[in-house]
């Protein structure tokens, strides 16, 4: 009888490991393709548990790869067709390479099997993802720039109002003035503003473009008034001694939490990844004197694509949805890159979520990051065959940034790349 007992045992044991390899067996494997140094070993082990926990019929691959070798990566492996089932690409040309060569597959269908309801995404994204009339991707890693980081005390100290969301350009110039410390030789000992990348965080908030389109761009636009605008704003501070010049910025030590700390600048004009490296200096945050027409939205927008050899779409969808709209993926990226100097994602219903996290290293005013309605455009643009126009745009930029030539050298440049852009236009 015993023998009879424990052979029933372990025969039900055996069917019950059977069982549990049979459901191990049918978990589908999704092949994620990420760079290792937007996802560091502590994120992908994260992401993998989280993913997995919510979708236990999925098993998740994370593989990293150093972002000098992703491309590569994937051109080797479409070659071998061993793509991944998930991989990244920017919405500029680049994307266009990757639908050209066949790499990556449109998500309509997908997008209506799964009834997801595309409304929450920002319509300007979607339509960088489009090609032909057909989506290949979905926008994850949307990062807001351009902000006024400003030293509390020493407004306190001054009595001087901190900035607020309604103030003109005049305004916070003014501001700026009045911040500035001079010694008595006539020195200036403290500066009342520092925007390191005017281009960058400061123009795009007078709505001042490089071109008239990201990805297809037919007109060069930074000789047009507003940028013209912005930069004339930036120079006429620079000259008086009231912005601090990238001279200054360089001769001073280049860095923008030490001159914060040491109270060597009131006011700093930059992206919200300083802010874990401002947590010294008793300070706030505030939006530049924008619209929601002119606000500046930056490069950093990426698509996740599926690869076009995906043996289970349907699975790698779910993938692609969970990280472009998971709570979970957001907060986990987020709490590692508040540690560094990577600009986070936000989106505002997760505004919550994000105080939390930051929690004990954010300013008081941390809401206005989600306050900011984002235009939706390139600060720095790329397409293809670009390289000798922006590198043209770039040299008249910094020349007319630095005071090496006046504001109206920018008009001149703008000429000479238009044509650039017409021959390259025609050649197509």
């Amino acid at each position: 009888m015993f023998k009879k007992i424990m052979l029933g045992l372990l025969v039900i044991s055996l069917l019950g490991l059977l069982g549990i390899t049979e459901a191990i067996a049918k978990k589908i494997e999704i092949k994620w393709l990420v760079g290792s140094s937007g996802y560091s070993p502590k994120v992908q082990e994260s992401m993998k548990n989280a993913f997995e926990k919510e979708h236990p019929d999925y098993t998740l691959t994370i593989i990293a790869k150093p972002g000098s070798e992703y491309i590569q990566t994937v051109k080797a492996w479409a070659t071998a067709h061993k793509l991944p089932d998930i991989f990244v690409t920017d919405y500029g040309w680049k994307m266009q390479q990757w639908i050209d060569a066949g790499i990556i597959m449109p998500i309509d269908d997908l997008i209506e099997e799964a009834g997801l309801d595309l409304s929450s995404y920002p319509e300007w994204s979607l339509e960088r993802a489009r090609r032909g009339g057909k989506l290949y991707g979905l926008p994850s890693l949307i990062n807001y720039v351009g902000f006024i980081n400003y030293n509390k005390k020493l407004f306190d100290e001054a009595g001087i109002p901190y900035p607020t969301k309604d103030m003109t350009w005049d305004e916070l110039a003014d501001l700026s003035r009045k911040l500035t410390i001079r010694n008595e030789k006539g020195e200036v000992i403290r500066y009342g503003v520092l925007c390191k990348w005017p281009d960058y965080y400061l123009f795009p908030a007078f709505g001042g473009r490089v071109v008239d389109d990201e990805v297809n761009p037919q007109e060069m636009t930074f000789g047009h008034t507003p940028y013209i605008k912005g930069m004339k704003w930036y120079r006429d501070l620079v000259d008086e001694g009231v912005m601090m010049s990238r001279q200054t910025y360089d001769d001073w030590g280049g860095s923008k939490p030490k001159l914060f700390a040491e109270e060597k600048v009131a006011m700093i004009i930059t992206g919200i990844g300083y802010a874990g490296y401002f947590a010294p200096v008793d300070f706030d945050v505030e939006i530049l004197p924008t619209t929601e027409e002119n606000f500046g939205f930056t490069a950093e927008s990426l698509f996740f694509n599926i690869g076009s050899q995906c043996k289970h779409p349907e699975a790698a969808f779910e993938l692609l949805r969970w990280i472009s709209e998971g709570e979970t993926h957001m907060k986990i990226w987020q709490t590692e890159q508040m540690l560094t100097n990577c600009v986070p994602p936000f989106v505002p219903e997760l505004k919550d979520a994000f105080e939390k996290i930051a929690e004990g290293r954010k300013p008081a005013n941390w809401k206005c990051f989600y306050d900011v309605v984002p235009y939706g455009i390139n600060p720095r643009p790329s397409w293809n065959g670009c390289e000798k126009i922006m590198e043209k745009y770039w040299e008249a930029m910094t020349d007319v940034m630095w005071g090496r030539k006046s504001i109206i050298y920018l008009v001149e440049a703008e000429a000479e790349c238009q044509k650039m852009l017409d021959e390259l236009n025609k050649n197509k």
